[in-house]
């Protein structure tokens, strides 16, 4: 005799469906293999899932990473170095003030929602309160936006761009970009992210014509980045309800929120204080050739930290699970995975510098090369700290990422005082490199335990010996006098095919995986497409 079942709902359920004999409540054996199977079910569903979620989250990075560098191409031709620099001056004084705005909700609000997601209720009343603390955050960052506006020459001298660009403050305060995440609604947001860098991109081509056209090119990009908060907004009624609960209490998030709110301006801080202290001490010319530099760096960083990303998701599972030989183990494969990319990378870029700048900037970013080479170790220096920052959160020591953030933030003040005034951009690109290496260091110094240094040493041998070989391409693709696009083109192309033949020959086991990855998704899709073709015929 089985007992009788605890949960009224389960209960009623199986009587609807399964039936119990009408004394004692006895369970049928049917009942067990029905509730085995959808466990079973269950998992399998939340394994599709997560590997879902990876591919579009990589899908809204690479979208939200590629369209930007084809917009700044066209607009880095037609507008000038000077009026680049003005935008990319602008943007990087408001994203303070819209970290600010955001008061840590966007890390608080996804971990807290996830919890409540299955309550409705609760859920709406969560949100309410987020709502709420981040229109006075929003309030209190347009007054404090004003007053600067008003006593500051240099942003007074940018008024209609920082007015333009200041709607980012309020459409990212109400666009709950952690509710959806949250809800793991990854498929709903990458779709949007493509379809509002499409729509920037066809915008950029009809109203962007000549170098007076700055206005409207603050307005797309103003689109492309925030534009699809709108959406958000107008879409949550799905998830949530919009009714007056009363009662709310918003005094126990403000200690959280303030906490990860520090962790967000460290990080922001040190990112784009390089830009505005250029535009206060050198103006916009500096300023757009530093970003005419660091875009490519910063796309290269991106894309590499999205590979890389997919791993974390399964770190957190395996830390849930108290699993620690596996945590170590994913640890180090997921720094292994980073230095396999990040080192042809930054060799690549260095040798193709030139081309680059050329091909994305065009004729009027002189110099700007120079800077780019400064800055190729960021790469390396910014990936490792991008892995290590989401490990040391999985390990839950988010203080010590708060640490890393403000000695990187101290260093690039420093630094930048002392280099900018006397080597302009070029001092900018050497101080963020200091900047990050710092930050790197510090997270390395927290989780040196986890990892296997040797091994990490012996690899990272094996990927430089495995790179040098693009030196030798590029000066013989170079020696043939092909177009500079053509010559960029087959250099990554050949690069790439004989630094991961070099590897495959050293036994290397992140090769071996990534080859193999590749060639099991081109043989499903071509299996597919041909399935396909032969049942049209």
């Amino acid at each position: 005799m089985l007992k009788r079942p605890r949960d009224s709902a389960y209960r009623q359920k199986f009587l609807q469906v399964q039936g119990f004999h009408a004394k004692g409540w006895v369970w049928r054996q049917q009942s067990y293999i029905l509730r085995k199977n959808k466990v079973r079910a269950d998992k399998l569903n939340i394994e599709k899932s997560i590997g879902k979620n990876m591919l579009f989250n990589f899908l809204k990075v690479f979208s939200s990473t590629i369209f930007p560098m084809a917009t700044f191409t066209y607009s880095a031709r037609i507008l000038g170095v000077a009026a680049v620099g003005e935008v990319s001056f602008v943007r990087c004084v408001i994203s303070w003030f819209c970290v600010a705005a955001m008061l840590g909700v966007g890390y608080y609000g996804r971990r807290e929602a996830a919890r409540l997601r299955d309550d409705k209720i609760a859920l709406s009343r969560f949100v309410h309160e987020m709502l709420f603390i981040n229109a006075g955050a929003v309030l209190l960052s347009y007054v404090v936006l004003l007053l600067l506006l008003c006593t500051i020459e240099r942003f007074w001298q940018c008024r209609e761009l920082l007015l333009i660009h200041s709607v980012l403050i309020v459409l990212m305060g109400m666009g709950m970009e952690w509710l959806y995440q949250a809800l793991e609604e990854y498929q709903y947001i990458a779709v949007r992210t493509v379809l509002f860098q499409v729509i920037s991109l066809l915008l950029m081509l009809l109203l962007v014509k000549d170098a007076d056209d700055v206005a409207a090119y603050a307005v797309i990009l103003v689109i492309a980045s925030s534009g699809s908060y709108l959406l958000n907004f107008l879409n949550c009624r799905n998830y949530i309800s919009f009714s007056w609960y009363g009662q709310y209490e918003f005094r126990k998030h403000l200690r959280p929120v303030f906490t990860l709110l520090a962790l967000a301006l460290s990080a922001q801080f040190y990112t784009v204080l390089d830009s505005v202290m250029l535009g206060f001490f050198k103006g916009n010319i500096s300023v757009g050739i530093y970003t005419a530099a660091s875009k490519t760096v910063g796309m290269t960083s991106a894309l590499i930290n999205a590979l890389t990303a997919v791993m974390i998701p399964r770190l957190s599972y395996y830390m849930g699970k108290s699993k620690l030989r596996e945590v170590k183990m994913l640890m180090n494969q997921s720094i292994h995975f980073m230095f396999m990319f990040a080192i042809p990378a930054m060799l690549g870029l260095f040798v193709l510098s030139d081309e680059i700048i050329l091909l994305f900037s065009g004729n009027g970013f002189g110099g700007a090369e120079i800077t780019m080479r400064w800055l190729i170790p960021v790469v390396v220096a910014s990936s490792f700290s991008y892995v290590a920052g989401e490990q040391l959160v999985s390990l839950g020591r988010e203080q010590m990422v708060l640490l890393a953030g403000v000695a990187g933030a101290v260093t690039n003040v420093i630094c930048n005082a002392i280099l900018i005034t006397g080597f302009a951009h070029h001092g900018a690109a050497v101080a963020s490199v200091l900047a990050e290496s710092v930050v790197a260091l510090v997270s390395f110094f927290h989780i040196k335990d986890f990892i296997d240094k040797k091994s990490v040493i012996r690899i990272c041998g094996q990927f430089l010996v495995a790179s040098l070989p693009i030196i030798l391409i590029r000066m013989f693709i170079k020696a043939t006098g092909f177009y500079y696009i053509w010559q960029v083109l087959f250099t990554i192309v050949l690069s790439g095919i004989l630094y991961f033949s070099c590897l495959l020959l050293m036994k290397n086991e992140c090769a071996r995986i990534t080859v193999q990855t590749v060639r099991d998704g081109l043989q499903k899709f071509l299996k597919k497409r041909w399935i396909q073709k032969r049942t049209k015929q």
